[in-house]
Parts: C-alpha cells; structure tokens; sequence
C-alpha cells in the first residue's frame, strides 16, 4: 500500500516540475534574471516542502514526523528559497562583490539549518523525557 506521504511527495514533485518547465515559457524569463532564480527557489521550494505543506494543513502526523516538524520544515524551505532569491537579486542589484554576497547568504543558510537542527533535537529529547517537558 502506498501511504499518504508518498502520494504528496510525488504530487509536490510533479508540480515541482510543471512550475519549472511551464513558468519560464508562459513569462518569457530570461536564464540567469532574477526571475528565473526565483522559479529555480520555488522548484526547489515545492519539491522539497510542498508535501510537508500539505500535510501540515490536514494534519497528518506520525511517530517519526509531527506536524510542528512539518511546519519547522516548511518554515526552513521557504526561508532558504527567500535566501536564494534575496542572494541573486542582491548580486545583480549591489555593488558588493559576488564573493561578499555568496559567502554570508552561506553563513546565514548554515545559521538557520544549524538552528533547525537545534529545535529538531530539542523537541526529540522533550518527546523522549516527557517527564522532563520545558526545562531545554
């Protein structure tokens, strides 16, 4: 049997897909623009956050997986997509070197999946000490 996470992981895919294939032709985005980084963010964004959207909002949860994870992950996807597209636009906006802009978009991508993690571990040790609850 086919569980239900499979079946919005593939349609988020697919979605994924058409946006990838289907925006730049529909819009006439020139490679390289910033538009296009944004529909590369966005295919990014959806293939891998679209499923746990999905979830998030009919509440589907599970041991491995609850819903305020899903939400954690929909929050981080979306806040790198933001970075990248924030990142592209600055460099063809400032004056700073591209080296600048890349180097701290990476310095806060790290900062914002290593307080990703934290809040993962937190809440994986609070759901294994439930006796414990509140004192991380």
């Amino acid at each position: 049997m086919v569980l239900r996470e499979t079946n919005a992981q593939i349609a988020a895919a697919l979605v994924g897909i058409l946006l990838l294939f289907a925006l730049p032709v529909t819009f006439d985005i020139p490679v390289g623009s910033t538009m296009n980084a944004a529909v590369l963010a966005s295919f990014y964004a959806v293939v891998f956050g679209g499923a746990h959207l999905y979830l998030a909002l009919v509440g589907e949860s599970d041991a491995d997986f609850p819903v305020t994870a899903r939400w954690r992950t929909v929050l981080l996807v979306a806040g790198l997509a933001t970075l990248a597209i924030a990142s592209h636009g600055m460099m063809a906006l400032a004056d700073l070197s591209n080296q600048v802009i890349i180097s701290v978009a990476t310095g806060i991508g790290i900062l914002v999946v290593l307080g990703y993690w934290y809040l993962e571990a937190r809440d994986g040790y609070r759901d294994a000490r439930p006796g414990d609850q509140g004192t991380t």
